[in-house]
């Protein structure tokens, strides 16, 4: 499979997307990039300078280069030699170093707020292969209410969650490839669902995946931990360091409260039911 046919991983922010991003990169033909929230800002910046020179100085200067490991000058190679750049040459530019410094011939992306921009990966992208991820919103809350730039009420995490997953499913229509997986199947069983995964990616299966921890886990979260931009960092990724830990997915039950469980399920409880989660 070429590099054409990239792998996107998005979800509601803390519902797996980077577990499953070291899992997959550690299959030899893939390579899965941290979070590059890329897409959020290229309009953005093309409207500042579509000199190549600029464009580059903004993507490089951006906060989340540190976590890339690309030289700064094979970025700017890459650009050089077009005359107007748009949001695909830049993007790819940047996705051909993701493949030259990885030495894999297939890139992905884990961004998991892209989940609401599955329009703009097909506009440019439009044999891509999207993965939604899944967890039950009760967790991904939970894990929200900890950090501090994730909402800060149960209510507003209930909304959020509900509908950014109700955005994603709308959307997938127009993709050509979406598969939805849930976090909770992908700790318990994890070969299963990385095999489904494979199949849909149409890559051949490989048990060195679940030997992520090792192979992709660690240099992954201790590369993270280096940007001191995000500090929280070496709290909230410490789990892809250690196998599946299937007991994760129902720590919302001491995390929260009661009163806190019936807020979020009277907000969003009729999308926990339609995903197949239980009711407390």
């Amino acid at each position: 499979m070429i590099k054409e046919f990239p792998v996107f991983i998005v979800g509601t922010q803390r519902c797996g997307t980077t577990l499953l991003a070291s899992m997959l990169s550690c299959h030899p033909n893939l390579f899965i990039t941290q979070e590059t929230a890329l897409l959020l800002h290229i309009d953005t910046w093309l409207k500042q300078s579509r000199f190549t020179k600029a464009v580059a100085d903004l993507i490089i200067q951006d906060q989340r280069w540190k976590d890339f490991g690309i030289p700064a000058e094979l970025f700017r190679q890459k650009l050089t030699g077009y005359k107007i750049l748009t949001p695909g040459i830049v993007l790819n530019a940047f996705y051909d170093c993701v493949v030259e410094i990885s030495g894999k011939p297939r890139w992905g992306d884990n961004t998991p707020v892209y989940s609401e921009m599955l329009r703009s990966i097909v506009r440019i992208w439009p044999d891509a292969f999207i993965i939604h991820i899944i967890r039950d919103g009760r967790a991904v809350a939970a894990s929200w209410l900890k950090l501090p730039w994730a909402p800060k009420k149960i209510e507003q995490a209930a909304h959020t969650w509900k509908r950014r997953i109700i955005k994603c499913r709308a959307d997938s229509q127009i993709a050509r490839n979406f598969l939805e997986i849930k976090y909770e199947k992908l700790v318990e069983d994890p070969q299963n669902i990385l095999q489904e995964i494979c199949a849909f990616i149409q890559e051949k299966y490989d048990d060195c995946m679940l030997r992520y921890p090792e192979l992709d886990g660690k240099s992954r979260y201790y590369g993270m931990i280096q940007n001191p931009n995000w500090p929280e960092r070496k709290v909230y990724h410490k789990h892809i360091i250690r196998p599946p830990d299937s007991d994760l997915a129902i720590q919302w039950k001491t995390d929260l409260d009661n009163t806190q469980v019936q807020h979020f399920q009277h907000i969003a409880g009729d999308l926990l039911i339609e995903l197949g989660y239980k009711i407390e």
